[in-house]
């Protein structure tokens, strides 16, 4: 699994691996020393290609089958399916596309690709523009996108203002069982450190 890996994230003691040369992930288990490779279907290359693609990897809360998450937003917006969601689990060894209905933005450029899994859910941190909001509303810059394991459904939580909107780097972490936003920054030449809990 060497050099040419990048972990997605661990959950329930298995590692998701993804290979951007060859096009697959990994869902490795340490314990038992067993691995498994999963091809990506039709992954988009961001600088060629007009989809944007992020993955996501954890364990169902209910079934406890671990799945991957593979999300194309299609940068153009033509005609098209703003978001394709495609869900792999490890029982079946199949790929198959589900539907959600609540998309928070037609264009939504997630943040490092990072993720983190709290309670069966696994978030993103993204931005978007209030312009491009499916639902009308005026939105929010930075905001997290969440996709539920066991409903598989895409949701988005909102930022408070601050939040929101800053321009400085957010940085999404899990602390015990809790999903923690850091804000950190300079304001007037001091380091400042903002933190919320949900």
């Amino acid at each position: 699994m060497g050099k040419h890996y990048t972990t997605i994230d661990s959950s329930h003691g298995l590692f998701c691996l993804f290979g951007k040369t060859d096009r697959k992930a990994v869902i490795w288990n340490p314990s038992i020393r067993k691995a498994v490779d999963v091809l990506l279907p039709d992954m988009a290359d961001d600088e060629i290609e007009r989809y944007r693609t992020v993955l996501g990897s954890g364990v169902c809360r209910e079934t406890k089958d671990p799945k991957i998450v593979q999300i194309k937003i299609d940068i153009d917006m033509g005609d098209a399916v703003p978001w394709q969601v495609e869900v792999f689990t490890l029982s079946t060894g199949v790929w198959r596309s589900v539907y959600s209905g609540n998309v928070p933005s037609k264009f939504v450029r997630f943040s490092t690709g990072e993720q983190v899994v709290v309670g069966g859910v696994i978030y993103w941190l993204a931005s978007g523009l209030a312009s491009d909001r499916v639902d009308g509303g005026h939105g929010c810059d930075n905001l997290i996108v969440s996709f539920d394991l066991t409903s598989e459904e895409v949701g988005e939580v909102k930022l408070p203002g601050r939040l929101a909107h800053t321009h400085v780097t957010l940085s999404l972490f899990k602390l015990r069982e809790s999903l923690v936003v850091i804000e950190g920054g300079l304001e007037d030449y001091q380091l400042v450190i903002a933190l919320l809990l949900f």
